[in-house]
């Protein structure tokens, strides 16, 4: 029998090839918002496009971008999507929160060669994402956040069974951790500050770099599962003159590592906390990180009280190697003990100086 092969009909070649190219093949997408205010993942006319194209396979990106639209924007998942970036551009001044709507999930894979799989502009808002984010791909993902900024997530797992999969962050603006992410891998904090009220992996804080903990006085912990390693600073929140309500890292496996940091312990004073209502609230202690017993290792290079306005002597650092924690200790000087020391200080010296006026006039 003689098989005979037919060359293709150029219609049929166009159509192959238009199949070969459409979105959910090998080459990339790049989908933009394109309304001015929330909805549906899945509703192809929010993102400019024909029906049933909208960011969904592993070679897209998402970007949000409405040149000078400040409108906050919910958008909702309602399904199962995997895509390789989703990019917070400079024109979306207004929140953008990923939700999960009717069971969505979101997947961001850096298979194809993207590393950067989440970029906040520094032009732009301050953005969130609360479904269900997992991580997938042979390496660990990037997070830009933009000077400024605030990027927020809520749970974050890793795809499959292979290598752990972390998260580099870059960028100096902070990410909040709010939910689980403790099964990932390392989070490696290379600029900017990482925080939130949920749970990180191991941590690791480069120099120039900050952690902080909490995110308000009822939720004021982050716990850190795999260990702290810090060559950066550590930023305590003061949420308000309550005794406890103050940052609080629970680094519950691995150890602390401070021995290597270049940053100091800082203290920063959250809306409607004051120097003075501190005070008059008396002497408190406030227990900024535990851990387990024997797990601290070295003590922070320095620390930095003033600049939130008080003296340095009403503070003390107590490191607990029994216990594991590490506490401030506030003994407040009353304002007016210092205040009347400044002031006769400030009269000796002017009298100091009307008396060398006198001599130099002599």
């Amino acid at each position: 029998m003689l098989l005979v092969l037919r060359p293709v009909r150029p219609v049929l070649a166009v159509a192959l090839a238009a199949a070969l190219l459409a979105p959910g093949r090998s080459h990339a997408q790049t989908y933009t918002w394109s309304v001015t205010t929330g909805g549906s993942w899945t509703s192809s006319p929010n993102w400019g496009s024909p029906p049933n194209l909208y960011p969904h396979n592993l070679n897209d990106t998402a970007i949000f971008s409405s040149t000078g639209n400040s409108t906050p924007k919910t958008v909702t998942l309602d399904a199962a999507i995997g895509i390789r970036a989703v990019q917070f551009a400079a024109g979306q001044t207004g929140t953008v929160i990923i939700t999960p709507g009717s069971g969505g999930s979101l997947t961001l894979t850096n298979s194809n060669g993207a590393p950067t799989s989440v970029t906040v502009d520094a032009a732009s808002g301050d953005h969130a994402i609360t479904a269900n984010l997992t991580l997938a791909g042979p390496t660990d993902h990037t997070w830009n956040i933009g000077a400024g900024r605030t990027f927020t997530v809520g749970s974050v797992a890793q795809a499959g069974t292979g290598a752990t999969l972390g998260i580099t962050k870059t960028g100096t603006g902070i990410l909040l951790l709010n939910g689980n992410a403790g099964s990932i891998g390392t989070v490696n904090v290379t600029a900017g500050t990482l925080g939130g009220s949920g749970t990180a992996p191991a941590v690791s804080v480069a120099a120039g770099a900050f952690v902080t903990a909490g995110t308000s006085a009822a939720a004021p912990t982050l716990t850190v599962a795999g260990g702290l390693t810090l060559s950066g600073g550590y930023q305590v929140h003061l949420f308000s003159t309550a005794a406890g309500a103050a940052s609080r890292l629970a680094v519950t496996g691995g150890t602390v590592n401070l021995s290597s940091t270049t940053d100091s312990l800082r203290l920063v004073l959250d809306p409607g906390v004051t120097v003075a209502a501190l005070r008059a609230a008396g002497p408190k202690s406030y227990t900024v990180v535990t851990t387990s017993p024997g797990a601290l290792v070295g003590t922070f290079n320095a620390t930095d009280f003033t600049t939130a306005g008080f003296q340095a002597s009403e503070w003390a650092v107590v490191y607990n190697d029994s216990t594991g924690n590490v506490t401030l200790n506030f003994t407040p000087v009353p304002e007016s003990t210092w205040a009347v020391g400044a002031a006769a200080g400030g009269l000796l010296a002017g009298w100091g100086r009307r008396r060398w006026r006198r001599v130099a006039r002599v």
